[in-house]
């Protein structure tokens, strides 16, 4: 990171000194090192395509350029017309990798990376991304377990895929049924997380989030069997509370709803309107009220799969403000101190966007207790879960619980 940061400021000098070729020069090295990390600075944009233009068959110079398009819907075909120019350039392999990645092209992208390899056969780049390709199989195979593995023995325990990979392998595990490795190696990448630098946290890696929500709802139930067979004679509720207070997703999970809630307060109580939120459709399902409900929590539900949990009933409370647009978003949790995202729909206007969002505020408000009949366990069109409800039918408010349909009862 070092080098990286160094050769950042010598574009930077070079930039200040009218140094085209010192900007391209220093930049270049630091996107070698690791184009994950380098951000171009919008000040070196017009140097580097003006050097573009008289410079056009240069590394650096085309490095530089590429990578300020990184984010741009050209970015791949970029890829495409420089690759061949430097075939044995790591960058432009690196990127051509991740762009068949993203595409889900694992078989092209195993290729790539094996090439690579053989140029680079101690890249740890490279090394990790042959353990991603791998693992992009339906069913992990031990081919990928040993490519993870491979990258571990390499790499630094501060190297910001650590973490990634441990996941990887938890993913292994817990598709092979081996559930205490399943833990030990998910455990081992939360503790990988707290070795990172700052520029990486909070740690980003594909569905972090619901793996967490796995995460806990196997280890909730490993531990309740363990419980079953344990005459420790330890409290339930004692428990419950310290696996709350021990939940690595509860504060993260609640900072980030508050990130949205204030980012949507600024923009509706100042411009006084904000862009609703595009919804999946939801499918159209009839179901049917029934006079004896069962009690379902959040740990009796599969998070990965879309099902609507008919004749049950959640008991939960608000653990963070409901707001608009689109629907009414809040942070729900159930009686063993799990968290979940709920979506509210079709509630009553109030004929403005800015009442609507305080009458949200107002009503799901923390400590409020809320009742889910046929709770549905919905994937957003984020890719995150959640609980959706698309009709507020049977309302009852004040001392009372909130009741409400989560569809159309038919």
């Amino acid at each position: 990171m070092l080098d990286i940061y160094a050769n950042e400021e010598l574009a930077m000098e070079a930039f200040k000194k009218n140094d085209p070729l010192g900007v391209v020069a220093a930049l270049s090295k630091a996107i070698h090192i690791n184009p994950d990390v380098v951000k171009v600075h919008d000040l070196l944009k017009p140097t580097i395509e003006e050097r573009m233009k008289t410079h056009p068959e240069e590394l650096d110079t085309v490095t530089s350029y590429v990578h300020l398009n990184l984010n741009s819907t050209t970015f791949p075909e970029l890829i495409k017309k420089y690759l061949p120019k430097f075939p044995n350039d790591k960058y432009f392999l690196e990127m051509q990798i991740k762009s068949f990645v993203t595409l889900k092209k694992n078989f092209k992208a195993l290729e790539v990376v094996n090439k690579a390899l053989k140029l680079y056969p101690e890249d740890l780049g490279l090394l990790y991304l042959r353990a991603e390709c791998l693992c992009m199989e339906d069913k992990p195979t031990e081919e990928a377990l040993n490519a993870l593995d491979k990258f571990l023995v390499s790499a630094p325990k501060d190297h910001e895929k650590v973490p990634a990979c441990y996941y990887r392998k938890s993913r292994y595990f817990y598709v092979n049924k081996n559930i205490e490795k399943y833990f030990e190696c998910f455990e081992v990448g939360l503790s990988a997380e707290k070795k990172q630098l700052s520029c990486f946290m909070p740690y980003s890696f594909p569905n972090k989030e619901l793996l967490e929500k796995i995460f806990n709802h196997e280890k909730q139930k490993f531990l309740d069997a363990k419980q079953l067979t344990s005459s420790s004679g330890n409290s339930t509720i004692a428990q419950s509370l310290t696996l709350i207070k021990q939940n690595p997703q509860r504060k993260p999970f609640i900072l980030k709803h508050r990130e949205v809630f204030g980012f949507i307060a600024d923009k509706i109580l100042g411009t006084g309107y904000v862009t609703a939120f595009q919804l999946k459709d939801s499918p159209n399902i009839q179901t049917k009220l029934s006079k004896t409900l069962k009690n379902i929590t959040l740990k009796d539900m599969d998070p990965t799969a879309e099902k609507i949990y008919d004749g049950f009933k959640m008991d939960v409370k608000i653990v963070d403000y409901g707001f608009l647009p689109g629907g009414i978003a809040a942070i729900i949790e159930d009686v063993n101190g799990d968290l979940q995202k709920i979506g509210i729909y079709n509630w009553p206007s109030k004929g403005a966007q800015v009442l609507d969002f305080i009458n949200a505020v107002k009503t799901f408000r923390p400590n409020v207790k809320l009742t889910i009949i046929n709770p549905y366990m919905r994937m957003a069109i984020s890719g995150t879960s959640m609980i959706r409800v698309d009709n507020p039918e049977f309302l009852k408010l004040g001392k009372l619980l909130l009741f409400i349909m989560s569809l159309c009862l038919g």
